[in-house]
């Protein structure tokens, strides 16, 4: 249980299945619960969660997380009082893997060179109480800033469907002369990818598709992006799968993401 009591949980039920949504709400009433029939993605089910919270009169920050993540009890306080402070910053604790003290990540760096996007610190141990840090871009499974700054933003680019939406969300952040921060005072444990964990093939697909998507709507020299994350994802997707059946689904990310046409992520300046 939190020590922080100024909150209001609101749960979207992206499709879950065995009446999940019916059981939280008969468990926790006092929680706001939107139950969707159907897996809309992170990024949209993260919006509906973010355009319910810009709708409460007496919100003042929205903190998005991911649903597979364990929220320490003094955590919720520690982000509250340092984003309080920090009114044009969106802002991070260190993500640990669960059940460890291994930074999974506190932030992530993007290389334009060789095409890939990286997290910060993987794998070392967490060092609680170091000075806060900044970062190219904050991992989705927790941020927190002000409502001004998400209702700038519009929340996260619903292309992506899920991987790369923190990525564009960040950058886009930067643009529109927000910070980008991650605290060391306070951790969230996530348990990675357990919502597809089940499905490699998908994961493989979605990474290198967004990629593509990522740097043409973001990226000036585009396609030296493009190019390098291709045998990158290609290799992951092998790693992950184990066999030569993630060719097929790089290959369908590879199609889609260069057949994709993208729109303009909202709030980029003009």
């Amino acid at each position: 249980m939190s020590t922080f009591k100024s909150i209001k949980v609101i749960i979207v039920d992206n499709g879950s299945r065995d009446h999940e949504a019916a059981q939280l709400s008969k468990k926790f009433p006092q929680v706001t619960l939107i139950a969707k029939q159907e897996n809309l993605g992170f990024a949209r089910g993260a919006n509906i969660g973010i355009e319910s919270a810009l709708s409460c009169e007496d919100c003042e920050y929205i903190l998005v997380l991911n649903n597979d993540s364990i929220v320490p009890r003094k955590a919720l306080a520690v982000l509250h009082e340092t984003i309080s402070s920090l009114p044009d910053t969106l802002l991070s604790p260190v993500i640990l893997f669960a059940g460890t003290d291994r930074v999974q990540s506190a932030g992530g760096k993007i290389n334009r060179l060789l095409g890939y996007c990286r997290n910060n610190e993987k794998n070392s141990r967490y060092r609680p109480g170091r000075a806060d840090t900044t970062a190219d871009f904050l991992s989705g499974c927790a941020i927190i800033g002000h409502k001004s700054i998400w209702a700038c933003l519009g929340g996260f680019d619903e292309d992506y469907f899920a991987y790369y939406e923190d990525v564009d969300l960040s950058l886009r952040a930067k643009l529109n002369n927000y910070k980008l921060r991650v605290t060391h005072h306070t951790f969230v444990y996530h348990k990675h990818s357990s919502s597809l964990a089940t499905e490699p093939a998908t994961k493989t697909y979605l990474l290198t598709r967004n990629a593509i998507i990522f740097a043409k709507k973001q990226l000036t020299y585009k396609w030296v992006f493009i190019f390098n994350s291709l045998p990158y994802h290609l290799l992951l997707g092998l790693v992950r799968q184990k066999s030569l059946q993630a060719l097929r689904p790089w290959y369908r990310g590879v199609r889609d993401g260069l057949s994709y046409t993208t729109r303009r992520s909202r709030c980029l300046p003009e």
